[in-house]
């Protein structure tokens, strides 16, 4: 995830996440890399303190990113959905990014 996105920025975006887990509307981990060309460490640690798992500086190599991606998907592997049944279609939707 950019950090630097239009409408939500991915701080922002990364903390909504984390809060709709505690809620228990999303139901599981939501793995989040944020992308970012500001990496000197104090980004690094608002990034992480957010709610991202990793943090990847730009430019970056795809093949440099393929075994973080691995890695998170092996820890957080899972079946079921990322929301739980009674989660709000307004939540959905705007998780989605279609409430603009």
């Amino acid at each position: 995830m950019d950090l630097e996105m239009p409408i939500m920025d991915g701080l922002t975006c990364a903390r909504e996440i984390r809060r709709l887990q505690r809620t228990g509307e999303i139901v599981r981990h939501v793995p989040i890399i944020a992308i970012t060309a500001n990496a000197r460490s104090e980004q690094i640690e608002t990034a992480l303190a957010s709610g991202m798992d990793y943090v990847v500086s730009k430019p970056f190599r795809i093949p440099d990113l393929i075994p973080k991606i691995e890695l998170l998907e092996r820890k957080y592997r899972t079946r079921t959905s990322f929301f739980n049944s009674e989660s709000s279609p307004e939540t959905i939707k705007r998780m989605a990014g279609s409430s603009r």
